[in-house]
């Protein structure tokens, strides 16, 4: 019986698919004041690509264990050991794609905990969808014959003078919004660039990203920037020492350290957990694949050999050799799953999202805490001044 399924070369697989060099370098490219964003955009394709790769190996894995052969033809099993290690390789392969998928779909898009700030939503808004909706109602409702139901419902229905006007001042509504929007795309882009010489710059070992227009992306900086221009307001509006406006700007500052540290939190899960993961696909998992086929055919070869000379011919060269052929690659398909299952190594993986997480709410916490009894006090002052 022969095999025909496709082949790869682990070499040139691996030659295919971007190295570490070739990410990094990718990376070094991303203007730093867009960091978290740009490098969900580089890691994407890369794990697109791996994962596509990996899935095919997988099939032809299946195929070649469950390949129906000769019902007359004994199937030799495989060690026990061996094939519980392919169970957990492919569970934890299910678990690095996952956290790759969920990690850059949230920490790659910087207004993840601040819906307005996002565009497809804003873009949504400005479509009017309400108002289209209600205008195909009432075309509806004044229908007098099936021949008008139907155009409107084909989107046929002929439109008042008045509509049609009241449609096109929505659409040069709709134009001038867009035109504005670009306006301020660009405005934001020049920002980022001017500002990208400061972004990520430290201070006494704090990170900082002043005036960083992701911020307001963000839902803590956009409360920051809320606050700030409601305390310039009162402060305008009074001569005389304003603790709200004072409160406000103390929030206002707290929430920006905050806003920054998410910031700095998305940025390492990207670069560092999400880099990983997808290098570890690109390399172990798809050596492991390879190996694991070479397991199967293997073995549906060794097989047909030993049902063609076991009884004749039981010391056929032929047939040992294979047998020995087929332990090799068993042995070493074990030590290769063997490396990637090792526990320290994914437990270090899990670390690297863990503490990123807990710097950054520490950095909450923080920052909340002191804000708090800073406004405590100023409650207190202001009372006695009263008094």
């Amino acid at each position: 019986m022969s095999f025909k399924f496709p082949t790869f070369d682990l070499k040139s697989i691996q030659e295919s698919l971007p190295s570490v060099d070739q990410i990094r370098e990718s990376f070094a490219k991303v203007d730093p004041s867009k960091t978290v964003e740009q490098f969900g955009k580089s890691i994407q394709p890369f794990a697109t690509k791996t994962q596509e790769l990996i899935s095919e190996q997988l099939k032809q894995v299946q195929q070649l264990a469950s390949n129906s052969q000769d019902p007359n033809i004994e199937v030799s099993e495989l060690p026990k050991d061996y094939l519980q290690l392919e169970v957990n390789c492919d569970l934890l392969l299910k678990l690095y794609t996952s956290l790759i998928q969920t990690t850059n779909a949230t920490y790659g898009q910087v207004s993840y905990d601040y819906p307005p700030s996002n565009s497809t939503i804003n873009k949504i808004k400005e479509v009017h969808v309400g108002n289209i909706i209600g205008a195909k109602f009432n075309q509806l409702k004044n229908v007098s014959s099936p021949q008008e139901l139907e155009k409107v419902l084909l989107g046929q229905a002929t439109t008042s003078s008045k509509a049609q006007q009241e449609q096109q001042q929505e659409k040069a509504q709709q134009q001038q919004q867009q035109q504005q929007q670009q306006q301020q795309d660009e405005q934001d882009e020049q920002e980022k660039k001017e500002e990208g010489s400061n972004y990520g710059s430290t201070k006494d070992n704090v990170e900082i990203f002043p005036t960083s227009p992701l911020l307001p992306k963000t839902l803590f900086g956009h409360l920051s920037e809320l606050l700030v221009k409601q305390s310039e307001e009162l402060k305008k509006e009074s001569s005389e020492s304003n603790s709200l406006s004072f409160a406000l700007l103390q929030i206002s500052s707290s929430y920006h350290e905050i806003a920054v540290a998410r910031l700095i939190q998305d940025d390492k899960i990207i670069q560092n957990l999400n880099h990983q993961l997808v290098d570890i696909l690109n390399q172990q998992f798809i050596k492991v694949n390879e190996l694991r086929k070479k397991v199967y055919l293997t073995r549906s070869q060794f097989d047909q050999l030993r049902h063609k000379h076991e009884t004749q011919d039981p010391e056929n060269e032929e047939l040992i050799a294979k047998e020995d052929e087929l332990v090799s690659a068993t042995e070493l398909a074990v030590i290769e799953m063997k490396k990637i299952l090792k526990p320290s190594k994914n437990i270090d993986l899990l670390k690297i999202l863990v503490q990123a997480q807990k710097e950054y709410f520490e950095v909450g916490a923080k920052k909340l805490g002191e804000l708090l009894t800073s406004l405590e006090k100023a409650s207190t002052e202001g009372e006695d001044d009263e008094e």
